[in-house]
């Protein structure tokens, strides 16, 4: 758990104090306030991302992935803290800890784009188009178009992702962003 430190520098009245007293007590209205602001600046911090090394790669167009997930970001609130949350889907977990990614129910392979043409697709977009081909090595599974040969999709069995903690603010951006937030909000309450 992240500890804010606040400086505060207002004009105090016997009534402002009497309101940071009482909004020191419970704590929920603040933290909200924390929350709703972490949440902006995760998703400002999304939303500016500019790598996109896989597309680049492949000299294909990104997709827009960071901005779709940007708008799942969620805060919420309680006395004791202030939280932001992701789904587990969008895959923001990898912040904090490598992932390793399966084949869901029923699938042998994860399909990995090959080419600009299969980048933010999937094997299905491509029905009656593909065809299984293994190498002679019998190590490089992948779906080839069968009208020219090229490869569209890698095939693998699981793929390990690891951490990367740049795909979020750094803890200390937070810290930062927060603190200011209590600041004005405790100042606020003190010079009202």
């Amino acid at each position: 758990m992240n500890v804010v430190k606040v400086d505060l520098s207002a004009k105090l009245t016997g009534a402002g104090i009497q309101r940071a007293i009482t909004a020191l007590r419970d704590r929920r209205a603040l933290h909200a306030e924390m929350a709703r602001e972490a949440v902006a600046l995760t998703q400002d911090y999304l939303l500016s991302r500019t790598n996109h090394a896989t597309a680049e790669r492949l000299g294909a167009k990104p997709t827009g992935f960071y901005s779709r997930i940007s708008k799942t970001v969620r805060g919420d609130a309680t006395a004791d803290a202030a939280r932001i949350r992701m789904p587990r889907t969008t895959g923001l977990g990898r912040a904090f800890h490598s992932v390793v990614i399966r084949p869901g129910p029923g699938k042998m392979f994860l399909t990995i784009p090959a080419c600009a043409r299969t980048y933010g697709k999937t094997a299905g977009d491509f029905a009656g188009q593909l065809a299984f081909v293994q190498k002679i090595d019998k190590r490089t599974p992948m779906l080839v178009f069968k009208d020219t040969g090229e490869v569209a999709f890698w095939l693998r069995r699981l793929v390990k992702q690891e951490q990367n903690r740049a795909l979020l603010p750094s803890d200390r951006a937070y810290a930062d962003h927060v603190s200011g937030v209590a600041e004005i909000y405790l100042s606020d309450l003190l010079e009202s």
